[in-house]
């Protein structure tokens, strides 16, 4: 009875151990997920696309969550946000900065974001500018990735969010 016992005990904690292990997406399946239809807003670049939703809290100012989603071959680097608050005659008179969560964004990686803009006075507008670096180095047919360089820095902007 001890042998018997002990291997339903080694059967019991090893499918108990799956059960307990937490599941991870692969890429081909966060894309399946993606766009997520939660969030109202976007635009796409040749190298990402943005998905968000604005909220204006109480103090009048402006939260954007987003999802950036690299859909394309080329890693987007340095994917950073500037949330800029316009007043009637065109001046930038606040700001709030952020990046994605992710360094990194390879083909069919998704990574959140999220800025917050308190109110300052006179902001009649939200702008959302953003810049995303990219690496497309061959050498010899090789794709090479340099660690932290970008090869180029493209700045958008998305007047009136």
């Amino acid at each position: 009875m001890g042998s018997c016992s002990g291997w339903v005990i080694l059967f019991v904690v090893s499918v108990g151990g799956c059960v307990i292990l937490p599941t991870q997406q692969r890429p081909e399946e966060q894309a399946a997920a993606y766009p997520p239809t939660a969030l109202s807003h976007s635009i796409e670049t040749s190298q990402v696309v943005l998905n968000w939703n604005c909220e204006r809290p109480d103090s009048g100012g402006l939260r954007l969550d987003g999802l950036a989603r690299n859909p394309y071959s080329a890693e987007v680097r340095l994917l950073e946000f500037n949330l800029v608050g316009v007043d009637a005659s065109g001046r930038a008179i606040s700001q709030a900065s952020g990046a994605t969560k992710d360094f990194v964004l390879r083909t069919h990686e998704v990574s959140p974001f999220r800025l917050n803009r308190a109110r300052v006075g006179s902001e009649m507008r939200f702008d959302l500018y953003f810049r995303q670096g990219h690496v497309r180095v061959r050498r010899n047919g090789v794709l090479v990735r340099p660690l932290f360089q970008t090869e180029g820095t493209d700045w958008f902007l998305v007047p009136d969010v």
